[in-house]
């Protein structure tokens, strides 16, 4: 019976932990296509404030080829207000330029890329605060009554082993 409980936990907490890092990994973005490229705006993780955001921009040519080793301007703006603006980039092999920026706070932003001037593309985006949702406290709580019960039973198996060795030393 015990084996059973046992083989059952574990088997329900690696589908847990399977889904949990399904849920957070991923790589989210979106295609803007001008006249003559194609731009994917895409975030490593889910964007958010007070930390490093890894932002990659992957562009190609009307015919789906990257641009490599060619310059890039990108802007970074919140509410019309410029916060990062820069034509120091150059695509990869790839075609494909990544950028770190710390957001500070939440809301709507807007980044703009451009190859050639007359060709901006704009990706909108918004980052919001996560809440832990019911279910997400609900799985916790679970875990933490099974690891409760798994140690529980641990316990008074080793307390009536001990219990039954020092009767027989008697």
């Amino acid at each position: 019976m015990k084996k059973k409980f046992l083989s059952l936990f574990f088997t329900v907490l690696v589908l847990i932990s399977t889904l949990s890092a399904l849920t957070y990994a991923h790589l989210e973005g979106e295609a803007i296509k001008t006249k003559s490229y194609r731009f994917e705006f895409t975030f490593i993780n889910t964007p958010n404030i007070d930390s490093d955001n890894a932002i990659v921009v992957k562009i190609e040519n009307s015919e789906g080829l990257p641009l490599s080793n060619k310059s890039v301007w990108m802007r970074i703006s919140k509410n019309n207000n410029v916060l990062f603006s820069s034509n120091n980039f150059i695509t990869d092999d790839s075609g494909s330029v990544i950028i770190s920026y710390k957001f500070t706070d939440y809301g709507k932003y807007n980044i703009d890329a451009s190859v050639v001037s007359n060709e901006v593309a704009h990706y909108d985006f918004e980052i919001t605060q996560e809440k832990t949702t019911v279910l997400e406290y609900l799985l916790l709580a679970l875990i933490f009554v099974l690891v409760f019960m798994i140690t529980k039973s641990v316990m008074l198996k080793h307390l009536r082993k001990n219990s039954d060795n020092s009767k027989r030393k008697s």
